[in-house]
């Protein structure tokens, strides 16, 4: 037998991992999950367990070398491989679509070919487009588009200062087409400069309307602006696990004829806004574990979102677009065509923008009285101080608009009002406040906490839109236990002669409510409580309220003293365990 002088063959898998390591930089992100780019290329992919891309770069390497097809099993392998050792190395940051590293903003263009290098940076000196290799890694999906408005072979608009008298006419165009108020544009353009900074959380864009206000086409626009996509727009999503995988691949998401906000979607999206972590089991483990990090710039459309939770209304930014004249309504064809000449030079006059915002970033400008959102307030104030525009307190006054809508949307916060209206404070127990409240219960209980316990929720998500409307509300312990303590600074108490006479400004739902009642103890009254006698005493009006308003006098109780505008004879609910009524 002679000897073979050749040694042991290497198979295909370890072929294919040498591949890996000449032309490829693959590495673990720091959400756990393997990537995969081209060495001096600055797209990554996910190695997934199919491997998707990167099987197929593989693959490819493959035969250019060998003239030969690697088999499904090799391949699979070699991904085994690649994976276990990434996990070994260094874990690095991947971006969608932006990425701000030691003061400066690259944008992947999200071109493909010969243009896939190509990134726009912004710093505080200059913005410009750059092609070459960088540290920093993007990941591209199947909802990741080329930025139109920016092609690296065409000419474009050289950096320059941004005052109000050399403002461009481009976005006075876009506006225009997009068929929004210019207060509210103001607003609309620092959310758009926020978004391309990337410095903080920016609030939700919310764009209303009635039908044919031009929502989703004003949606596509801003997103195709700043994050293109194939599906700009997208349906609302069934459940968390489907919105966690939509929010993971683009950096703006959209969502399209929003109905209504769940409570599990309204918490998805307040943390989506400030910085989001959806972890879920690995597929074929036990105890694995994959993650979806992000933060999302989200734009929602809706004739009417109904009712808002507190928190999410904190983080939004509403925009009601105006009604467009039939004399002035363009078709689709005719809408692209004018974009395609303006969204270019709109574009750059919001990186131009932006560039200025890090200029004066630099100089410590920052706006006073922060708000919830302070990274996007302290942008609105930048470009005010730019343009000579008012946008932040426009932000302000709209935020204060939400926070009052959230209340109005909530039974037991109108609740509280209508109580605190009668009663100025009051502190006592879940349980004593639920059922002083029981008056202003809803019929069929939808939206009413349970029991003690939910009440006190409630009351805490809710305590930022009361407090912005003048009632306080405090939680706290003693010796006797848990106490919630709610106080009004807006009850509009008045001394008439010695008496606190206090002013009712009821909502619709619990004017409802109250007028049942009355209508109810009307017809079993006693011929002493009739109308003559009650209007005998003196009456005070609900301010601004209206003639079929039922009218109430100031009349203590026969055991507490407690004053409330009631009927004659009526039980009272002021006073926790009180069983006296309202007698004059």
């Amino acid at each position: 037998m002679s000897g073979d002088s050749k040694g042991p063959r290497e198979s295909i898998a370890t072929a294919l991992v040498a591949i890996a390591e000449n032309h490829l930089e693959v590495f673990c992100g720091t959400d756990g999950k393997v990537y995969a780019s081209r060495k001096g290329v600055n797209v990554a992919n996910v190695v997934g367990e199919s491997g998707g891309a990167v099987r197929d770069l593989l693959s490819s390497f493959y035969y250019e070398l060998n003239g030969k097809v690697a088999g499904r099993a090799a391949a699979t392998e070699a991904l085994d491989v690649l994976r276990a050792r990434a996990r070994m190395t260094e874990r690095k940051a991947v971006y969608v679509r932006t990425a701000r590293v030691d003061g400066t903003v690259y944008v992947d263009l999200g071109w493909g070919a010969h243009l896939e290098n190509c990134y726009l940076y912004i710093t505080p000196v200059s913005w410009g487009i750059e092609r070459g290799s960088i540290p920093q890694k993007f990941r591209r999906t199947e909802l990741t588009g080329p930025i139109m408005a920016l092609h690296p072979d065409n000419e474009h608009a050289v950096p320059g200062s941004y005052d109000e008298s050399n403002i461009t006419k481009s976005l006075e165009q876009l506006r225009e087409l997009l068929n929004v108020k210019p207060e509210h544009w103001q607003i609309v353009v620092g959310w758009m400069v926020a978004v391309l900074l990337d410095g903080g959380p920016v609030p939700v864009l919310l764009l209303t309307g009635e039908q044919g206000t031009g929502k989703t086409s004003t949606a596509r626009v801003i997103s195709n602006l700043l994050d293109p996509s194939p599906a700009p727009v997208i349906a609302p999503p069934r459940d968390d696990h489907q919105w966690a995988v939509i929010a993971a691949a683009r950096r703006v998401v959209c969502i399209d004829n929003l109905s209504t906000v769940p409570d599990w979607l309204s918490d998805a999206l307040c943390r989506a806004v400030t910085g989001d972590g959806f972890l879920r089991r690995l597929l074929y483990s036990d105890d694995g574990i994959a993650m979806n990090e992000f933060r999302r710039a989200i734009i929602l459309t809706s004739i009417d979102a109904g009712a808002i939770r507190g928190d999410l209304a904190e983080r939004m930014l509403p925009v009601e677009l105006e009604v467009i004249d039939p004399t002035s309504r363009r078709s689709e064809r005719e809408l692209n065509e004018e974009l395609a000449t303006i969204v270019p030079q709109a574009f750059e006059e919001i990186v131009n923008l932006a560039w200025n915002c890090m200029g004066l970033e630099i100089d410590g400008v920052v706006a006073a009285d922060r708000p919830r959102m302070a990274d996007f307030a302290d942008v609105l104030a930048r470009v005010d101080l730019m343009t000579g525009w008012e946008s932040l307190d426009h932000y302000r006054r709209t935020v204060a608009r939400s926070l009052a809508d959230a209340i109005a949307g909530d039974h037991l916060a109108e609740a509280v009002a209508a109580h605190l209206a009668i009663v100025g404070s009051w502190k006592g127990t879940a349980k004593e406040l639920l059922d002083v409240l029981s008056r202003w219960r809803p019929d069929d209980g939808r939206g009413w906490p349970k029991g003690p316990r939910g009440v006190v929720g409630v009351l805490k998500r809710l305590a930022v839109p009361l407090r912005t409307q003048g009632i306080d509300v405090r939680t706290g312990r003693d010796h006797a236990g848990r106490w919630i303590s709610l106080t009004s600074s807006k009850s509009g108490d008045a001394k008439r002669d010695g008496v606190t006479v206090v002013t009712v400004v009821p909502t619709s739902k619990v004017r409802e409510k109250e007028e049942e009642r009355d209508s109810a103890s009307r017809k079993h009254r006693h011929d002493r409580h009739d109308d003559a006698n009650r209007h005998a005493t003196e009456i005070v009006n609900a301010d601004g309220g209206d003639a079929a308003w039922p009218k109430r006098t100031a009349i203590p109780c026969t055991s507490c003293g407690a004053i409330a505008l009631t009927d004659n004879g009526e039980p009272c609910l002021i006073t926790p365990g009180c069983d006296g009524r309202h007698a004059a």
